[in-house]
Parts: structure tokens; sequence; C-alpha cells
């Protein structure tokens, strides 16, 4: 008489996944609690490592600036002798302003220290020097008070500041009524007419923002002394204009304001050679890319890294699977046998990695919530374009993602080992050679892999 099938085997072998098969996987799983755990551990440093890092990747690379129609916002530069710069010096700034019909408005900024006194103990504040366009470029509105004027723009023009919003609640404790006082910065007086609201961030780490007040002839008289200087520049691009189309207008005006051109640069304004007499080419680059230049290669190599990890962890955990598969060989069989179908059997063994696999992936998530706030609070300069960097919807996203694949990858070692299992000879109490050997082969396959990956891990590390 056959023997009676089991709970498992009464269901169809084309049955989707049931509660009965996340139950069953889970008493499994629980029966080897030491297995159980190394494997969601692995797979935990894994899945966060690629957490952590995707969420940097998300925030910096692929979410658009927080501005209004982020697409249309660039920085101008120059090029010279074959290097770049984004740099321009004050005269050419004003042509540019004056002559570009594809920019619907450019601004300007620099930055430097200044001393703020008065209100407590002297502070050394990094301070931004910006043109009245400046923020209605970007389309910010203070939080508090108002923009800069055309008017407190110019030369000799009475002095005033913005505050950012760390700075107004550090040194001011978010009181309201600091609008209309005037503050010391430099030993010199500056009304405060504005405080920006906190959400406001930009690559430059300015704690506060002063008029530049260049002259009509790009030089300047209040900050900076007289003559040229040099900036940066941003501007927002028409609607409909293409960057392409933008460079192309900039070229003759570059040769009408930078007489000397590309070749007497290259002659003329070397190091060492004192002030540049002429800048060459004038370029343009979205504002975007201009931001995360510094760090997307890093990032990119950072991305392909835990990638890597990630592989070698389901090389790993697919490996223990196959050894355990190997032990309980003989039960898949006695289930066959009554009747349940090989795909049966095969999804059960998916069931239980994907079992392991989303526990790794909560694991995960817990571990990259530590990594993003390390990064988060990195202070170095070429990680500035980090800043605001966190967990959100399409991080969770891809970490459930991350989660089922690598369930699906690493489980599939073991599932087409039980559908290509000989339900007779397991059933013998000696199992036959081939069998072992086409197992180990698949096993010792795996640790090369994890070998070979480890190896160009480690070489890229050093």
């Amino acid at each position: 008489q056959a023997p009676r099938p089991d709970a498992a085997n009464k269901l169809p072998n084309n049955c989707p996944l049931t509660m009965h098969d996340l139950r069953f996987a889970l008493r499994q799983l629980l029966k080897t609690p030491g297995f159980t755990a190394v494997a969601v551990l692995t797979l935990a440093l894994g899945i966060g490592a690629n957490t952590a890092i995707f969420s940097v990747v998300n925030t910096v690379l692929l979410r658009p600036l927080p501005y209004p129609e982020p697409g249309q916002l660039v920085q101008l530069g120059t090029e010279q002798a074959g290097r770049t710069s984004t740099h321009i010096n004050s005269a050419t700034f004003v042509e540019v302003k004056a002559q570009s019909q594809s920019l619907a408005r450019i601004a300007a900024y620099s930055g430097g220290d200044m001393t703020l006194t008065g209100a407590g103990a002297a502070e050394r504040i990094v301070s931004g020097a910006v043109t009245a366009d400046f923020f209605p470029l970007l389309g910010v509105q203070p939080a508090l008070g108002r923009n800069f004027t055309p008017e407190e723009d110019t030369p000799n023009s009475s002095k005033s500041v913005l505050l950012g919003h760390g700075l107004w609640q550090s040194r001011f404790g978010g009181d309201p009524d600091v609008l209309g006082r005037t503050i010391t910065l430099n030993e010199q007086g500056h009304t405060v007419v504005g405080i920006l609201p906190s959400h406001f961030q930009y690559p430059e780490p300015f704690q506060l923002w002063t008029p530049l007040a260049l002259g009509e002839t790009g030089g300047t008289f209040v900050i900076h002394g007289e003559g040229m200087m040099l900036l940066k520049a941003v501007a927002r691009l028409k609607p409909g204009v293409t960057l392409e189309a933008a460079r192309a207008e900039l070229q003759p005006i570059a040769q009408r304001v930078l007489p000397n051109g590309p070749a007497a640069t290259r002659g003329e304004g070397g190091e060492g050679g004192g002030r540049e007499v002429g800048e060459g080419v004038l370029t343009l680059v979205g504002l975007h890319e201009q931001v995360v230049g510094e760090v997307k290669g890093p990032l990119l190599v950072l991305l392909g890294a835990v990638a890597l990890v990630l592989l070698i962890a389901c090389a790993n955990v697919a490996n223990l699977l196959l050894a355990r598969a190997a032990a309980r060989q003989r039960e898949r069989a006695v289930r066959t046998a009554p009747g349940a179908g090989r795909w049966r059997v095969a999804r059960q063994l998916l069931t239980e990695s994907l079992l392991l696999s989303l526990a790794g992936g909560g694991l995960g998530l817990l571990l990259a919530f530590g990594g993003v706030r390390a990064l988060g609070q990195w202070n170095d300069v070429s990680l500035r374009a980090m800043q605001g960097i966190g967990m959100d919807a399409w991080v969770l996203a891809f970490t459930l993602g991350v989660s089922v694949i690598t369930g699906l990858a690493f489980g599939l070692a073991p599932a087409v080992q039980a559908w290509r299992t000989d339900v007779n000879a397991a059933l013998k109490v000696e199992s036959p050679g081939d069998t072992g050997r086409q197992r180990n082969r698949l096993r010792q396959l795996l640790v090369v892999s994890e070998v070979a990956l480890a190896l160009v891990l480690l070489i890229g590390a050093g």
C-alpha cells in the first residue's frame, strides 16, 4: 500500500504560493536556527550595503535639484589650454548678462569668510555674495522677510544680509524679531532683510548671504575691492531653448568680450603668468551635472562594489542551501513518490529561499539606516552634494526588489537540484555517485566564484 500523502502533497502541483507553503518553510527554517541565522546575517550585510549606497545614489544622482524647472538651470564656466574652470571674470559676466538672448536670467556669486560680532562671541561665518537675481532665478523665497532688491545690489548702497536658517537658529535662537536688526560683519553694520527656508540647500555651504554689488563694468567696490574678480555664474534657460543652442550663442559673445581667445591665453595665462588676459571659450553645463560631477564616479564605483558583495553573499548562501538540500534528499524523495510533483517540491525550496532573503532584507534595512546616517554626517568638502540623503519610498522599493531577486538567485541552485533528483536512487540507502559528483561540481563552482569576486573587491579596495 502506498504511503499516505502529507498535507503539502494534497495541493495541486500548479497551485500558486499559499499560506501552507509559507508555514511549512518557516517550520523548516526554525528547525535549524544556526543555519538560518548565518544565512540571514550574510544576506543582511549584502542587502544593507546595497540599500545604503542606493539611497545615496538616489538622492545625489537620480533625484532632480530641489528647484522649480531644474532642467533649465545651467552653470557658466571657461575652457582654456585644455583645462576647464567653473569661474568667469566679473566683466565677462556683465557682458553675457547684457547680450545673451538664450538665458532668461543669469546670476553670479562668490564665496568667502566674514566675522560676525555682537549678540555673543565673535564667530567666523562662511558667507556668499550674490547678485539680486540669484534667489529669484532658483525660485527661492525667504521664509521670513524678502530677497535683495536691485538697488541693494549696486556699489555704495546700504548693506543688507540674508541669514541661512541654520545660522538663524544657532546664533539668534530663531527669533523672528531679528528682521530689520543691524548685525556686524567685518566691523560693518548690515541690516537683516530675510531668513532663508530650512529646506533650501545649495552645494556651497554658505551660512549667510550679502549683495555682490558689481559695477557696470564688473568692478566691485563694496566687499572685494576695486577691479575685476572671479565669480561663479548660474543661469536659467528660456523655455524651449536647448543647452546646445545656448552654448552656440555664447561663443560669438565670447569672441567679442574675450578678444585674446584660447591661443593668446595659452601663451600668457599659464600658472605663474599673472592675471589672465583672456578666458578662451565659454562653457555651459547643466547645474545638476556640475553639482554631482565630483561624486558621480566614486558613487558608481561604490555601487558596483556593493553589488559584488551581494553576489558573494548569494553564492555563499546558495552553497549552504545545497549542503542542506543534500541532507534532505531522502525527505524530498519520500514526498515525491506518493505524487508531489517536481515543481511542487522545487517551489517549496524557493519559498524557503524567499523567506530567508526577506528576513535578510529587513535586517539589512536596519543596517542601512545606520550607514545612511553616517554618510549624511560626513562633512567632507567633496561630499557636499550628499547633503539631505535619507530613506524614501524608492529606497524601500529597491530593498524589497533586491530581496526578492536575491532570494530567487540563491534559491535557484537547490531548486534545480531538487528538480533533477532521481527519486528511486534517492530512496536507496546509498545514493549513486553521479548525483553527488554533479552536486559537488556546482558547489565547487560557487566557491570559485566567491573567491574570484572577493579577489576583485580586494584589488579594487587596495
